[in-house]
């Protein structure tokens, strides 16, 4: 009788010390589906979308502060892995699918070797949280994105495939084993203290998949000729994303020269144009590149004329220089979005040729 109360004890004890579930989390610490982390607190997805959880919600279009940003609103979430298969010839491609925040404009994925460790001194790799609070210190205290690019991870995608909505489809991976690690960002002309935020207009909240082991198939040439496309539309997003943000600055400046001079100009031909290049989404910028059924294939220069993006550049260039030149800051910022302007158009003839 003694015997089995002391053995009811230790059961009784055993489940009192027991630990509440925790989220999963894969690799390095970095959450790899957020949507297990629960709290007292926790609410569904669709009510977490729609509820500020202290921080200043807007919709997709509307205004955001930098502070905004912070907010678990702006991770991508559910990310998971899948394969598939090539158009033409036995082989698979990796196809990675995620939910992408409702507040965000786009997405940025990098690609890193499973070898790279993230933050190994990093409080997530000793202490699981079991809260958003924690956990959003902890993203908040470590730049994981800024820390996978110095460790040689590679951006494979920047901007936001409208053909494949949620899935990106990662044709230019090698042989190897690998794990990605993505962002959302948002339009730099919706952050309400951009100048003084240094532009910043990505989430500082990533998300990492899990490991997966890929057998590329393919010819070597034609690897090579993957990993060519996929680097050259990376750096027409990346060029057009740097455009706008000048354009932006160029707007901002010559806004800032009218109100200290007392002067308020007319809209002129080539702000108009800056206008609606700033206004455009990020996809813009390859979206005449697209794919959706993967594979290669070939581009004309005719699918680089009759896209958004070349009506727009066009219009610029052919505009008249009808700013006032008495505001330096302006000209300044307007002669580097000019030359962003023919490096952008340098990389769509190299993707074109």
């Amino acid at each position: 009788m003694i015997i089995k109360a002391y053995i009811y004890l230790i059961v009784i004890f055993a489940i009192s010390c027991h630990p509440p579930d925790q989220p999963i989390y894969s690799g390095q610490g970095i959450v790899a589906d957020l949507s297990t982390l629960k709290t007292n607190e926790d609410v569904t997805a669709e009510e977490e979308e729609n509820t500020d959880l202290g921080i200043h919600q807007r919709g997709p279009k509307g205004p955001v502060y930098t502070i905004d940003l912070n907010s678990l609103l702006y991770q991508v979430k559910l990310v998971s892995l899948t394969w598939q298969d090539y158009p033409i010839g036995k082989g698979r491609d990796i196809a990675l699918s995620y939910r992408f925040p409702k507040q965000a404009n786009y997405l940025e994925i990098l690609r890193c070797h499973k070898t790279t460790v993230l933050s190994h001194t990093n409080p997530l790799m000793e202490i699981i949280p079991t809260n958003k609070e924690t956990l959003q210190r902890a993203m908040e205290d470590t730049d994981y994105w800024a820390e996978a690019l110095d460790k040689r991870c590679v951006m494979v995608h920047y901007g936001f495939d409208t053909h494949r909505q949620n899935i990106f489809l990662d044709e230019s991976a090698r042989t190897g084993d690998y794990y990605y690690v993505l962002r959302a960002c948002v339009n730099i002309q919706r952050i309400q203290d951009r100048q003084i935020a240094n532009m910043r207009n990505c989430s500082r909240f990533v998300t990492r998949s899990v490991d997966v082991s890929h057998q590329n198939n393919r010819h070597l040439d034609e690897i090579k000729k993957f990993e060519k496309l996929s680097k050259i539309r990376v750096n027409m997003s990346q060029s057009f994303h740097k455009m706008q943000m000048l354009g932006q600055k160029v707007i901002d400046a010559y806004e800032e020269c009218d109100k200290k001079e007392g002067i308020r100009q007319k809209t002129v031909r080539k702000k108009a144009a800056i206008i609606q290049l700033v206004s455009l989404g990020l996809g813009a910028a390859i979206s005449w590149t697209a794919n959706p059924q993967g594979g290669l294939q070939n581009i004309s220069n005719a699918d680089y004329l009759s896209s958004p993006i070349y009506d727009v550049l066009s219009d610029f260039s052919s505009s008249p220089d009808d700013f006032r030149k008495s505001c330096y800051k302006g000209n300044e910022y307007l002669e580097k979005f000019g030359d962003e302007i023919r490096r952008y158009e340098e990389y769509a003839n190299k993707y074109i040729l």
